[in-house]
């Protein structure tokens, strides 16, 4: 029987969380070039790796979830969560992140809402 050490399994899911955000950032790249034609590749990824880290302080953990925080933070800029308004909405106890984190999405930019749902969208098809 086989069994895998914890260390093991962390390096696995790192692996998995790095590659999910290789694709969120080609995503994104290619469903909002006009807002990301200012960072490079790696840059890109850069800021939306540290917008996952950001997200999961606030427990948000879904593909789709992370993605839509990862877009706030493109579209509203990286300390978009440290403002009061924005901090009791992510907080909210009774409704889905992903319903708030719309809720968001749709004040921030309608500009770029759609773009952020074929984004999401792209991601889930994979």
């Amino acid at each position: 029987m086989f069994q895998i050490l914890q260390a093991q399994f962390d390096t696995l899911e790192a692996d998995a969380r790095q590659r999910f955000f290789v694709r969120l950032a080609q995503s994104t790249r290619k469903t909002m070039p006009t807002l990301t034609k200012q960072f490079d590749d790696e840059q890109l990824l850069s800021r939306i790796c540290a917008a996952g880290d950001r997200a999961a302080i606030w427990g948000i953990e879904t593909e789709q979830a992370i993605a839509r925080f990862a877009t706030l933070d493109l579209v509203a800029g990286p300390t978009f969560d440290q403002v009061v308004a924005v901090q009791r909405l992510l907080q909210l106890q009774g409704s889905s992140i992903s319903l708030r984190l719309d809720a968001l999405l749709e004040a921030v930019s309608a500009k770029y809402w759609d773009a952020a749902v074929r984004t999401t969208a792209g991601l889930l098809s994979r």
